[in-house]
C-alpha cells in the first residue's frame, strides 16, 4: 500500500504533486473526535463553558502549526465550517448569521485571523534567530 502523503511534524501532511501543498483532511478527524469527546462529557455543563472548552482544546488542534503551510482559501473555510458546526451543536442554533453572532461575543476567531497573528508571531520569532539559512529564506 503505498501513501502520497509525508508526515511531517505532527499534524502536517505533504502532498506528492506537481506542486507544493498540503493534505488538512486529517484535521477533520482529529478534530470531531476531540469535540465528541468533549461535547458528550459537558452536556451538563452551561454552553458557554462548553465553547471556552472548544476554544482551549478543540481550536488549537486546528490551528498547531497552521502558520507553517499557508492555506488557500478553501482550507480555511472548510475549517471555519468544523468551527461553525461544533457552535451549531453546542447552542442548538443552526442558522448561520446566528452562529456569528454567538462566535462574535464569545470571541470565537476565524480561522484566517488566528492564521494571521500565529504567521505573524512565527516570522517574529525566526527573525530573531541567528540561522543564515532562515534569514535568507524570510
Amino acid at each position: 500500500m503505498c501513501s502520497n502523503n509525508v508526515n511531517i511534524l505532527v499534524y502536517v501532511y505533504l502532498k506528492s504533486d506537481v506542486k507544493y501543498s498540503c493534505s488538512y483532511g486529517h484535521l477533520k478527524l482529529r478534530f470531531y473526535s476531540c469535540f465528541n469527546a468533549l461535547f458528550c462529557r459537558s452536556k451538563a455543563f452551561n454552553s458557554i463553558v462548553t465553547t471556552e472548552l472548544l476554544k482551549t482544546v478543540c481550536i488549537p488542534m486546528l490551528t498547531y502549526a497552521l502558520e507553517v503551510t499557508d492555506p488557500n482559501r478553501t482550507v480555511t473555510s472548510m475549517l471555519n465550517n468544523l468551527i461553525n458546526r461544533a457552535i451549531c451543536k453546542i447552542f442548538n442554533y443552526y442558522d448561520s448569521n446566528t452562529v456569528k453572532d454567538v462566535k462574535h461575543f464569545l470571541d470565537v476567531y476565524d480561522i484566517r485571523t488566528l492564521y494571521q497573528k500565529r504567521r505573524l508571531a512565527f516570522l517574529r520569532k525566526t527573525s530573531l534567530l541567528d540561522n543564515y539559512v532562515l534569514q535568507t529564506v524570510l
